[in-house]
């Protein structure tokens, strides 16, 4: 860039020294390629800095993609132990309606015994 500038302005001073243009179109060539050339730098620095967050955008974007792969992984062990869980409580209702019903069968039979030794008790005392 330094350089096609320097050619240019190379060019422009043979130019003036061939008397093809004045001094003063020469100056306001010169002018002209140092407000280009602080074009160029500014757009040069623009797309350094275009760049530079662009990389720390996509430096974010896989961050962000991976702490969502890690939540989902814990999501997925959380309903996995949600379903353990519920399947605990699941079969500790099956055992306790289970055991509920042995005691009222075994009740039952207690009440029915002694139902017969009250009948035979009162039929042995008349």
């Amino acid at each position: 860039l330094v350089r096609a500038m320097d050619r240019e302005a190379e060019e422009v001073a043979e130019r003036v020294s061939r008397g093809e243009i004045s001094e003063e179109e020469a100056e306001r060539i010169e002018e002209e390629l140092i407000r280009a050339q602080a074009k160029r730098l500014a757009a040069s620095q623009s797309m350094q800095r275009v760049e530079t967050d662009l990389a720390e955008v996509a430096s974010a974007s896989e961050e962000a993609a991976q702490k969502a792969l890690a939540a989902e992984s814990r999501e997925q062990k959380l309903q996995e132990e949600l379903q353990a869980m519920q399947e605990a409580v699941r079969k500790a209702q099956e055992e306790r309606d289970e055991e509920a019903s042995k005691r009222e069968k075994a009740d039952a039979r207690f009440n029915e015994l002694v139902g017969r030794l009250r009948t035979k008790s009162a039929a042995g005392n008349s």
